[in-house]
């Protein structure tokens, strides 16, 4: 199926032409824009947003920053679309009101893109366009293949061409998760990661910087998933047989890889009967002999929250969730004492480490509007860069930290009283 090339009109213009608040100058921005209800890419140097599209979408930018994939989820014409920042052309990869598109992931090099079409949970291979993950090449507008029966969680693969994915069935002795390696353009399984297993239960994957390791999470946050004792995290190498245990004993959540080649993930705590409260949570450095070193402790992460952690550069940063307690923190990958970023009292919310691990990215929400802050990871430089009503939520970095994807006029978060 080839992309359809859609060529832009002046409303497209409009959208994608670079909108200068008056009075500002190169490099510095007045007054940070008041953003209406839509998505956005934001230059971070200048604070200039450059709207993608209307209410209800949501922008992710490619690793170049090259691409914004744009999801609309309601109006006349819900579906993805694909914005080229150089030459303002917009490709409509799959416009259906028959269904709804999930957030589309690129590939590390920016080649490809995949996105899951769903329609509304109703298996049919005869509709058009039929439920499925789709990977496509925005540059050539191609669809290099749509899988069927994609797996229910999944990844990039070690190669470019691959996606990694776990799948689960459930049969007469219970239920059984495997994890494979597949080419995108065939769905041919090329490695076995893992065959089923009715005692693990994978529920996240991330490839180290060379691609040669996988380490994948047993089990899931607030619910019963797997054997206790394969709880932790697992290795898989390309050149091995089959995954070896790294940790034990607790959950270990949101694994992903530092550049000097550890794993950063979140010990979870647990609930302390005694006290009937949540125990702390620890950040951990894990190598890959399954040796463990302490960054931070941080509360644990109440409902309806979900931990939030991330590396770049020789920064790790962490969110301590809540309402009462919601705070950022940064630590160094070399160790030391962390530092809080945001002020006490300030309900601070999804946070963004930026590629380099020299800034941090957050939304600060308030009662009826939310702004999002941006900082240097010693705490010097923080600005406002955009604010909507009644909140807005950051997608994600281009690779070169030059823009930042974002959505405004988003729900905000409604905190108890006292």
């Amino acid at each position: 199926m080839r992309l359809v090339r859609a060529v832009l009109a002046t409303v497209f213009v409009f959208l994608i032409a670079v909108q200068r608040q008056p009075g500002a100058r190169a490099g510095a921005t007045a007054q940070p824009p008041s953003l209406e209800p839509g998505s956005y890419a934001l230059n971070v140097a200048d604070g200039t947003p450059i709207p993608l599209g209307g209410p209800g979408s949501t922008a992710v930018l490619s690793p170049d920053g090259a691409f914004a994939a744009v999801v609309t989820r309601e109006g006349p014409e819900p579906g993805l679309r694909v914005v080229d920042f150089a030459t303002g052309e917009v490709t409509t990869p799959l416009i259906s009101d028959q269904g709804g598109v999930d957030e589309p992931v690129w590939s590390p090099d920016g080649r490809l893109l995949a996105f899951r079409f769903s329609r509304f949970g109703r298996a049919d291979p005869a509709a058009v366009p039929p439920s499925g993950l789709y990977v496509i090449a925005p540059r050539t507008r191609e669809t290099i293949v749509t899988l069927l029966d994609p797996p229910v969680i999944w990844t990039w693969g070690p190669e470019e061409d691959t996606i990694t994915g776990i799948t689960f069935e459930v049969g007469e002795d219970g239920q059984r998760a495997s994890i494979a390696i597949m080419h995108a353009a065939s769905a041919a399984v090329t490695a076995t990661v893992l065959p089923p297993s009715a005692s693990l239960c994978p529920t996240a994957l991330a490839w180290s910087p060379d691609r040669r390791r996988l380490v994948f999470q047993s089990g899931a946050f607030r619910q019963g998933c797997g054997e206790a004792s394969a709880l932790g995290l697992w290795l898989w190498e390309v050149d091995g047989a089959k995954p070896r245990q790294l940790t034990r004993g607790a959950l270990y959540l949101g694994p992903s890889w530092t550049e000097d080649g550890r794993i950063l993930a979140r010990r979870i705590g647990g609930f302390d009967p005694e006290t009937r409260s949540l125990r702390p949570d620890t950040i951990v450095l894990v190598d890959v002999d399954g040796g463990e070193v302490a960054l931070a402790t941080t509360p644990g992460t109440p409902f309806p929250f979900f931990p939030q952690q991330a590396t770049a550069g020789g920064t790790v940063m962490f969110w301590q969730a809540g309402c009462e307690e919601a705070a950022v923190w940064v630590v160094d990958l070399a160790g030391g004492e962390p530092r809080r970023l945001t002020e006490p009292g300030e309900l601070a919310l999804s946070p963004l480490l930026s590629p380099d691990g020299d800034s941090v990215a957050w939304v600060a929400d308030g009662p009826e509007m939310g702004a999002l802050r941006l900082a240097a990871v010693d705490g010097s430089g923080v600005r406002t860069l955009a604010t909507a009503a009644p909140s807005l939520d950051p997608t994600g970095w281009s690779g070169d930290g030059r823009l930042l994807s974002l959505t405004a006029g988003t729900l905000a978060l409604e905190c108890p009283g006292p």
